[in-house]
């Protein structure tokens, strides 16, 4: 009969930080919504991104208040579990694996066809061969997962590490290039007119 229980020293402190690095897809980020940001907010993206960082600080702050009181493994449908009952915890921990298994696995996806393209835009001539690349990233996330926890998180501990070195030395370079156009003013509203709206945006 399988425990019911985690087993021992299969995650430290390095694995929490990095699933939780893995988890917010810093490069897809990139690649995506920051973009998409610099579309509206202009030179001001880096206070809008600063301004993003103070909201979800609060929400942040939201979770580890909660937590102070019913820290464990079961996360959100643990807090609604013991605020409103175990009824409404059950169906918060449906609406998760929900959110999990087809939101994320479709952003993953997303990311991974985005990417593909960029490499060779042929491949998009020949009919169906995204399934064969889905059914690929699917088996290889499935190997992962039944491996086990620290497997898992070890490989997203390797695999956070590269994205986000590369994102660094890619900061550093477009930095460099950029040189006496760095300045001061992508922290004002300068570039937008003074337009908050769009910052907001």
């Amino acid at each position: 009969m399988p425990s019911e229980r985690l087993k021992p020293n299969q995650i430290g402190l390095a694995q929490a930080i990095f699933q939780g690095v893995s988890y917010v897809a810093p490069a897809a980020d990139v690649a995506i919504l920051l973009i998409i940001t610099a579309g509206f907010a202009l030179g001001s993206t880096p206070l809008a991104v600063l301004f993003a960082w103070a909201v979800y600080f609060l929400f942040l702050n939201a979770n580890y208040q909660f937590s102070r009181f019913t820290g464990g493994a079961s996360g959100y449908y643990g807090y609604v579990a013991k605020s409103i009952g175990p009824r409404a915890g059950f169906i918060t921990a449906m609406w998760y694996v929900m959110f999990q298994f087809f939101s994320l696995a479709a952003f993953g996806l997303l990311g991974f066809a985005t990417f593909l393209y960029y490499v060779s835009p042929d491949l998009t001539h020949i009919a169906y061969i995204w399934i064969l690349f889905v059914a690929i990233v699917a088996f290889f996330t499935f190997y992962l997962g039944y491996r086990g926890l620290r497997p898992s998180l070890n490989y997203s501990m390797f695999s956070a590490s590269i994205e986000i070195g590369f994102l660094v030395l890619m900061g550093i370079i477009i930095a460099v290039k950029a040189g006496s156009a760095n300045t001061i003013e992508v922290f004002t509203l300068k570039p937008l007119d003074g337009n908050f709206s769009l910052l907001f945006f």
